[in-house]
């Protein structure tokens, strides 16, 4: 027997009243769990709330490598074209002109993980859609958010090798070579 009651105070205060009153019709009656609808939907949902704050870590870590992924690419490639740079710098190019040659390539690295991360996303949301409560499986605003999230971490992840390719020296790189 499941019994329900909507209370305006405290729900537990009305709990002696309530089994006074199922033991007034039948004392025979066994009452062996008296819980809030607070508590009860806490209980219930403890186990998805743990799969989506996992879910939620790994989403996490997966941006902070791709971050470090395009970090570690563009570095390289800075590092590849710093005779590239250099003459360029030497030859008049301004440092616009050198932040639009290092963050294209972060761009492009990017906009292949967007497209790769969004046809995988849509792929497997249909065998997460029973712990996706509230969020359909293809949703424009949670791919967007995702989308705009990984934007944001090569731009942070491109930063760095932009700065240093800013830094360079042509007359030094120019000498190494």
């Amino acid at each position: 027997l499941v019994l329900l009651a909507r209370t305006e105070a405290n729900p537990l205060n009305a709990a002696a009243a309530m089994q006074a009153a199922v033991w007034a019709v039948d004392r025979n009656q066994a009452i062996t769990q008296i819980e809030t609808m607070e508590d009860l939907v806490d209980r219930r949902m403890a186990g998805p709330r743990v799969t989506v704050q996992i879910l939620g870590f790994l989403a996490g870590l997966a941006l902070l490598l791709s971050a470090l992924g395009i970090y570690g690419v563009l570095s390289y490639l800075t590092n590849q074209r710093a005779k590239e740079i250099g003459i360029r710098v030497a030859l008049g190019a301004v440092p616009r002109d050198v932040v639009q040659l290092v963050l294209r390539r972060g761009f492009v690295l990017a906009g292949i993980g967007l497209v790769v991360g969004c046809a995988g996303a849509a792929a497997l949301t249909p065998l997460v859609r029973n712990i996706l409560d509230g969020v359909q499986p293809h949703d424009a605003r949670s791919f967007s958010m995702a989308a705009v999230a990984l934007v944001v971490a090569a731009i942070g992840a491109s930063a760095f090798p932009v700065v240093r390719a800013l830094r360079l020296d042509p007359v030094r790189v120019l000498r190494e070579e």
